[in-house]
């Protein structure tokens, strides 16, 4: 930690191995069979696409969530363990999947060659050849364009699974003193301030006195957020959090919100926070 912001520990918990490890497991062999049969049998293309995404986001975000709780912290190695996962959670995906299509063709179905690549590869790619699934009445789709189907999968599956993970790691202020996680206490809504001069006050002089202003107009395009944490054991270690908030619309009229952060995390006394807070 710095004189006055807060900087994530690098902290390596074998407890949060294996709590990781256990959620990896569960992707693996709970979420990828239910996944692989659902996909077998829901022949939406838009509703598979958003199962895809939902299998990855989910994998990719339980096992660093996991990690979290274990209080491993180390940045780095919670990327690399997170993709890890879902490496191992998408190659057993394709294992249950080719299960499910053995089952409904009734042949024997058998896991464990499965579970050797060379196996799996050798059937992955007659399914290639072959194809398992037409549109409408036409032959059933294979070769490339089925290629090209797996391959947007992968990049549903990965991408979700790694929007997962970059929303947790570092994210958060971590209690050294109690080891416990810091709850979100209370968030105000600013008025922008159109000098600039805000982020300077909150990161530069914890000036905050500068965010005692009014809330923003009802429809404003533009405000600030500030969010405190705290530790809920000892109530000490307490960060504050100043976002800037842009709100505009897309061709449709629907509503973009866009959230920039301008001080993460600033060090505040619990005395401060409860005047700011009010």
């Amino acid at each position: 930690m710095s004189a006055t912001h807060y900087k994530a520990p690098q902290t390596i918990a074998p407890l949060g191995i294996v709590f990781g490890g256990v959620a990896a497991l569960l992707g693996a062999f709970v979420l990828a069979p239910i996944y692989a049969l659902a996909i077998a049998y829901i022949p939406i293309v838009y509703l598979n696409a958003l199962l895809t995404a939902g299998f990855g986001g989910l994998t990719g975000f339980g096992v660093v969530m996991a990690l979290r709780a274990g209080h491993f912290q180390n940045a780095a190695l919670s990327y690399v363990l997170g993709f890890g996962a879902l490496l191992f959670a998408y190659w057993m995906h394709w294992i249950a999947w080719v299960a499910v299509l053995e089952w409904r063709a009734d042949m024997p179905v058998e896991v464990l060659p499965l579970l050797l690549p060379p196996v799996l590869m050798e059937i992955v790619g007659l399914v290639y050849e072959q194809g398992t699934w037409s549109v409408r009445s036409s032959d059933p789709v294979s070769g490339g364009v089925l290629g090209l189907v797996w391959a947007i999968e992968a990049l549903i599956f990965f991408g979700a699974g790694f929007v997962g993970i970059v929303g947790v790691v570092g994210s958060g202020t971590y209690c050294e003193r109690c080891r416990a996680w810091c709850d979100v206490v209370g968030t105000r809504l600013l008025a922008h301030d159109d000098s600039g001069t805000l982020p300077d006050a909150v990161n530069q002089r914890q000036d905050w006195a500068a965010l005692v202003r009014a809330e923003p107009e009802p429809g404003a395009a533009m405000y600030h957020t500030v969010e405190v944490s705290q530790c809920p054991r000892c109530r000490e270690t307490s960060t504050l959090t100043l976002s800037t908030v842009t709100i505009s619309h897309d061709s449709k009229g629907n509503e973009q919100r866009n959230t920039k952060v301008d001080a993460d995390r600033v060090f505040i006394s619990a005395a401060d926070a409860a005047r700011l807070l009010g």
